[in-house]
């Protein structure tokens, strides 16, 4: 593509001589003939530093936010331009390098649903997909268990919520040209922070922008509560969504409700909730899942879905608002929800042999104190009063730290019984991690620390009494560990399978 026209693209002036481009990246490793190298500054390093490595292997334009010295290598030198955001730039700059097309002819461009908030985005979006799968429409999905379009998964390399943007843009233009008519995403905080979204725009319309809820997280990131906060609220303020669902059940939710320009939906499950679209005659069915009456200014709706958990309210709900404001029929929406059974690593329950382990276990992802809470709430609304809830859990390393304590009170408040354990200490030491958790846990909850969450797994379901439900939460769909920055395959799904076949030769004596 002609740099002129890359550049008038993304809205970034240049007057640069025009010339072929080759390719784009904010990686100077990935560098090759032509490229143009975006000097991004981390959190580590910055990009600036790479400016001349990127010239050897052959960049043809520098862009960085202050100039960068010692461009010439040999009878090379590339060209620079100054932006006020490498990291828009880069957005920008990979939008157009797949979309200037789409643009210039005027032709079919996706719908654009995203999903924001701390809890409840992978559940959500996986709702909305199902809905207008069902509903006939092609659907691309991307989010943190991965990118998924008509049913068929598409490689996402980097493994984030919001993929970085030289991947986001791509796997967005893998799915037009597979015919997605929505594409549907989890806007993480990091991914609006770091001006991931900026090129947006070009791709399609933002149809709708859903707010979930807002408790504490990444506060290893953002300065404060109120500085996540403000950033999750750019979603609804800079991107101007046709239509915004938005549950005001939430504190959050209720000052992001004021903010919005467009078209309002107010999700609510509150009985004092000032919603328009709420879930009253609630039902609860255990493992078995919930029921309501979806009650709206347009429309009434009995709702069932087979995911168990309280959460499930407010996320149908506000799935059934987003998908039916695209056009979607209320009968087909209930529909795809009644037949909805959750997702990988969302209250999963593992399919053990009944007659070999008497027992249920659940993997789930909560990683934060209001995710954790919720689950131990939902699971005791279930779980016979005879039985005891087992809980394994421990927290990433080099991240959050604040709530690491939190997460202790909060597991020996609920829990009959806590296995603290490692989960991805990444850099930092496990025993450490749970140093950290136990300075809030109340050691008269019956516990045990194994910092090998194999070993600790193999504890749960060899010394289970018969009723116990085991609760494995952290990693969710994950099937990795990652320990000193090297992850290794781990599926706690086969370590279950393993150890109720070991417990059954010891107790059955074969």
């Amino acid at each position: 593509m002609k740099l002129s026209r890359l550049f008038a693209a993304a809205g970034i002036p240049c007057r640069l001589p025009d010339r072929e481009i080759t390719g784009i990246t904010s990686d100077s490793r990935c560098v090759y003939e032509g490229f143009i190298f975006v000097a991004v500054r981390g959190a580590q390093t910055d990009g600036i530093r790479f400016a001349a490595d990127a010239v050897r292997r052959g960049a043809a334009v520098i862009v960085a936010e202050t100039e960068p010295e010692g461009l010439r290598v040999g009878d090379t030198e590339a060209s620079v331009v100054i932006v006020p955001s490498a990291r828009e730039a880069v957005a920008r700059l990979c939008s157009a390098w797949y979309f200037a097309d789409a643009v210039e002819r005027g032709g079919r461009r996706p719908r654009i649903i995203a999903v924001t908030g701390t809890n409840g985005k992978t559940t959500v979006t996986h709702m909305i997909t199902a809905i207008l799968s069902a509903a006939g429409y092609k659907t691309g999905l991307i989010g943190t268990v991965g990118c998924i379009l008509g049913g068929e998964r598409i490689i996402a390399p980097d493994g984030m919520t919001t993929p970085a943007p030289e991947n986001f843009y791509r796997i967005m233009y893998e799915m037009y040209c597979g015919g997605a008519e929505f594409i549907v995403f989890e806007a993480s905080s990091h991914g609006i922070a770091q001006g991931r979204l900026a090129g947006l725009p070009l791709v399609g319309p933002l149809d709708v922008a859903v707010f979930t809820n807002l408790t504490p997280e990444h506060l290893d990131y953002h300065r404060d509560i109120e500085d996540y906060f403000q950033v999750k609220a750019r979603l609804f303020t800079e991107f101007s969504p046709a239509t915004s669902v938005v549950n005001v059940d939430d504190q959050y939710g209720e000052l992001i409700a004021a903010m919005c320009t467009g078209r309002l939906i107010t999700a609510g499950v509150r009985d004092d909730t000032a919603a328009e679209w709420k879930a009253a005659e609630r039902e609860f069915y255990g493992t078995g899942g919930v029921g309501y009456l979806l009650s709206s200014p347009d429309l009434t709706l009995r709702v069932f879905c087979p995911t168990p958990g309280g959460f499930t309210y407010i996320n149908t709900l506000e799935a059934l608002a987003c998908a039916i404001a695209v056009g979607v029929d209320p009968p087909v929406a209930q529909e795809a929800i009644r037949v909805f059974y959750g997702v990988k690593g969302r209250i999963e329950r593992v399919k053990t042999d009944a007659t070999k382990f008497a027992g249920d276990v659940f993997i789930d992802y909560a990683h934060t104190p209001a995710a954790l809470e919720g689950l131990l709430r939902t699971v005791r609304a279930f779980t016979d009063a005879r039985h005891r809830i087992v809980l394994l859990f421990g927290c990433g390393g080099d991240r959050d730290k604040a709530k690491r304590p939190l997460m202790g009170e909060i597991a020996s408040r609920l829990s009959d019984y806590v296995i603290i354990t490692s989960d991805n200490r990444r850099g930092e030491s496990a025993w450490r991690i749970i140093a950290d958790i136990m300075s809030g846990y109340n050691i008269n909850t019956p516990h045990i620390i194994i910092s090998d969450r194999e070993t600790a797994i193999r504890h749960a379901i060899l010394e289970a009494k018969d009723g116990d439900v085991i609760l494995l939460v952290g990693k969710g769909h994950e099937t990795y560990d990652d320990a000193g920055g090297i992850k290794r395959p781990f599926d706690e799904r086969e370590v279950v399978f393993a150890a109720v076949n070991d417990r059954y030769r010891i107790i059955s004596g074969r």
